[in-house]
């Protein structure tokens, strides 16, 4: 199995001090790691890696950096959607609002529909024009789409002092 692992500096750091740490269960030199802030331009280089069927895995680090559908990280996030198996690490999926989760899932394949209609289901909007943000709603669907496409562990796990 070959597999990208896109990463912030930080975590490039912590990986070349522990390399097994990257992925167990994966040789390291099937491993190809993409800094965040080189992974753009290159990416139409793995498009075309994927297509080929070159690698099987695709592991984006500190995936909630990636929030805005219309930048240019997350437009081509997007486009890194054929690896078989797709896996967004963080330690805080939520920053701010539920519209954080809107990449993350998009990219896993868990939420199917547009931006747009993802803001519009979960945000409540009103105002003069109707579009001044007053809230949220239908959060329990949101938390029930995120247990089921998620894996949450909390510091009592690590048995740090």
């Amino acid at each position: 199995m070959s597999l990208i692992r896109v990463l912030t500096e930080a975590t490039k750091a912590s990986i070349n001090a522990e390399p097994n740490h990257a992925a167990p269960a994966v040789p390291m030199e099937d491993i190809v790691l993409l800094e965040t802030k080189m992974a753009y331009p290159k990416c139409e280089v793995f498009k075309l890696m994927f297509a080929r069927g070159e690698f099987d895995m695709v592991i984006f680090d500190e995936i909630h950096t990636c929030k805005n559908p219309n930048s240019i990280q997350g437009k081509h996030l997007l486009k890194l959607k054929n690896a078989k198996y797709k896996i967004g690490a963080t330690g805080t999926l939520l920053m701010n609002n539920p519209l954080d989760t809107y990449m993350p899932l998009k990219w896993i394949g868990a939420e199917t529909v547009s931006y747009t209609n993802f803001k519009y289901y979960y945000c409540l909007y009103g105002g003069r024009f109707g579009n001044e943000l007053l809230g949220y709603r239908n959060l329990d669907a949101l938390k029930h789409m995120l247990s089921t496409c998620s894996l949450r562990r909390d510091k009592s796990l690590l048995n740090l002092p």
